[in-house]
């Protein structure tokens, strides 16, 4: 893996926040102000493209109304 790839846990926190997202029928738009970024940038962080912060994560979590647990569970496997 070279360091501009992403790596297989933040592809799969990505790929968790925006199941979570599309299950709650909320738009990229509405997550992204709720957590004080533009669109553009949460689309990156679905997509694994830039990390997420831990601060960030718990914002999107509240934003999302689900446990930050949720998007960190089980990630060993994906290591």
């Amino acid at each position: 893996m070279s360091p501009t790839e992403p790596n297989s846990i933040d592809k799969e926190i990505g790929a968790r926040l925006k199941r979570i997202r599309v299950k709650a029928g909320m738009s990229q738009t509405h997550v992204a102000t709720a957590i004080g970024v533009s669109f553009q940038q949460l689309q990156k962080y679905e997509t694994a493209a830039n990390r997420i912060s831990v601060s960030k994560l718990v914002m999107l979590a509240k934003a999302l109304d689900t446990p930050v647990s949720i998007l960190v569970y089980d990630l060993e496997k994906y290591q």
